[in-house]
């Protein structure tokens, strides 16, 4: 994502969370929001993606579709956005309470703890990679 994308996402993020914290004042406010975050998205803006996962999954301005939800975060993360797997693991334990999973809630409750390990344990290679730098007058790493 070049510079003016990413400008361009930002605007898209911006302009959805005013809609999304403005859903009170009317109906078709959570439709723009989530159209908002759907064209950020297309453009690759990690926080667009994060941001329409949930309200896919809460059915805000559209249907619920928690399935799509959880995949997109997934791509959120491949993308860079660490705190996409946080989200995931939040998602994987709400989804595992809910009836229409169609999946053995077992099977989430894994995931959801096997996506705050992987969470944890990036955060601690980046932690290393940090006081690395800090060390030594060489190029950021990250």
């Amino acid at each position: 994502m070049d510079s003016d994308d990413q400008n361009i996402g930002e605007h898209y993020f911006q302009t959805g969370k005013k809609y999304d914290l403005s859903q009170s004042a009317s109906p078709s406010n959570g439709t723009l929001a989530r159209a908002s975050f759907q064209q950020g998205a297309y453009m690759g803006h990690t926080g667009c993606i994060r941001a329409l996962a949930e309200v896919m999954y809460y059915g805000v301005g559209g249907a619920k579709e928690p399935l799509e939800a959880i995949r997109l975060l997934w791509i959120a993360y491949l993308k860079g956005d660490r705190f996409a797997l946080d989200e995931l693991a939040d998602m994987f334990e709400d989804f595992a309470g809910n009836e229409l999973a169609n999946v053995e809630t077992d099977l989430l409750i894994s995931a959801a703890q096997d996506s705050r390990e992987i969470a944890r344990l990036v955060r601690r290679v980046e932690q290393f990679l940090n006081q690395f730098h800090n060390r030594t007058d060489g190029e950021n790493l990250l």
